[in-house]
């Protein structure tokens, strides 16, 4: 009964941590995108919605509000189909699969952000460099120090990345949330979206690298501690 009762809880939280890295993945990929140059996605998206909706529309309407939403759906179409693929593969790719992407993901999201954006200081990509390094130690058992130490230099990684790196300034973090939510929020409150990234990548990290002793457990079936 207690290993059906641990392989129960390693299962739940490999669901809840694939689902978060495929959420801060859509999120990270169509921020990135919208940054880049170019015509983004969401206002391609725009356009298709409004010939189709409208055929004799000559000119596109400046539209805020749909243009958010086509950004919303976006994000949240590629976590599902993110997620929708870790959840076909077999346990162990799976396993293996979450601890990989979600390291990457979880550590690099957020400064990859910051780099699209403006921050290309030598030091600061020297650094995510470093944190990578890392965290790929850490996920397959050749990190040295301890887990609290390893926690406490993970939370220093994502405040140099906002102190340092000015990761406050990254726009997008708002792109996971309903639009229409926007409205009835202050200009103030906005300002505090890019903690979505930090956030989002550390829980990211602590889900899915951080349950990386368990995967060995996750891969293979919970055999019962019931005789018989």
């Amino acid at each position: 009964m207690k290993d059906e009762t641990i392989g129960s809880v390693s299962e739940r939280r490999g669901v809840a941590g694939n689902l978060l890295l495929s959420i801060y993945l859509g999120l990270v990929i169509v921020a990135l995108h919208d940054t880049a140059g170019g015509e983004s996605w969401s206002i391609s998206l725009y356009k298709f919605y409004m010939r189709h909706r409208h055929p004799g529309l000559n000119r596109l309407m400046d539209d805020d509000y749909h243009l958010a939403a086509a950004t919303f759906f976006l994000v949240w179409a590629f976590a599902g189909v993110f997620f929708l693929g870790l959840s076909l593969c077999r346990p162990g790719a799976r396993a293996s699969l979450g601890r990989a992407l979600g390291g990457v993901v979880g550590v690099a999201g957020f400064p990859l952000v910051c780099i699209v954006q403006g921050e290309r200081a030598t030091f600061a990509i020297g650094e995510l460099i470093l944190a990578l390094a890392v965290i790929g130690l850490f996920a397959y058992g050749k990190w040295p120090l301890s887990t609290l130490a390893s926690i406490i230099l993970l939370i220093l990684h994502y405040l140099f990345w906002v102190r340092f790196a000015h990761g406050y300034r990254a726009v997008g973090g708002w792109y996971i949330f309903w639009p229409g939510w926007n409205w009835y929020w202050s200009r103030n409150s906005l300002q505090f979206a890019w903690l979505t990234y930090p956030l989002l990548g550390f829980c990211t990290v602590m889900l899915c690298v951080g349950r990386a002793g368990g995967s060995k457990e996750s891969a293979e079936p919970v055999r019962s501690s019931r005789p018989g």
